[in-house]
């Protein structure tokens, strides 16, 4: 606890960094405390008490992106589950984005949330219009004293077809032997 107070009437502000007093000077845990003020008048000994309910918050809010998955980077189309949890007591919001390419300047909001959901479901992100492309999928976290945490996926658009093609044998050729030798070619940007 902090130290009594001995000091004549007026207005006084005190710091207090929420760590104990000496001796003991390990912070306190994160949680609800309640800090109780007291004050006596010298003139009759009428104390006088007042107490506020604080939190103590020392660390930033804990994501994690469970879907999609972190290696190998993910193909994605049509409408995509993004789920993960957020562990975070105070969470006033967190925000779901993407950008494009692997190290984005400028994000695009999927959602915004006041409240983690309980199926793990954090946005449904519609990708159907975009163009193929690396995208970067970023959760932030904020809570109520501030503290903010990011957590970020890379994911792949590619909804192109590949092109396959035939050159040898030709169409309704006729062949006989053993050792027939076929020639073609396929091509795609993420032929796999």
């Amino acid at each position: 606890g902090l130290d009594n107070l001995d000091r004549p009437a007026g207005s006084y502000f005190l710091y207090w960094d929420g760590t104990q007093h000496i001796p003991s000077p390990p912070p306190l845990s994160d949680g609800k405390y309640y800090v109780r003020v007291g004050a006596q008048r010298p003139v009759d000994s009428t104390p006088l008490t007042k107490q506020a309910l604080i939190t103590v918050d020392s660390g930033n809010p804990v994501i994690t992106i469970v879907s999609p998955a972190a290696s190998p980077t993910p193909f994605v189309s049509d409408v995509v589950s993004i789920q993960g949890d957020i562990i975070e007591g105070n969470l006033t919001r967190y925000v779901v984005e993407y950008g494009i390419g692997s190290s984005p300047t400028v994000y695009n909001v999927i959602q915004i949330a006041n409240a983690v959901p309980q199926n793990g479901v954090l946005a449904q992100w519609d990708v159907r219009s975009l163009a193929d492309s690396d995208y970067t999928i970023r959760v932030t976290a904020y809570d109520s004293l501030g503290n903010v945490s990011s957590e970020t996926r890379l994911v792949k658009i590619d909804r192109t077809s590949p092109r396959v093609s035939i050159t040898e044998p030709v169409r309704d050729q006729l062949l006989s032997g053993s050792g027939i030798e076929i020639v073609g070619s396929a091509v795609d940007q993420n032929l796999v």
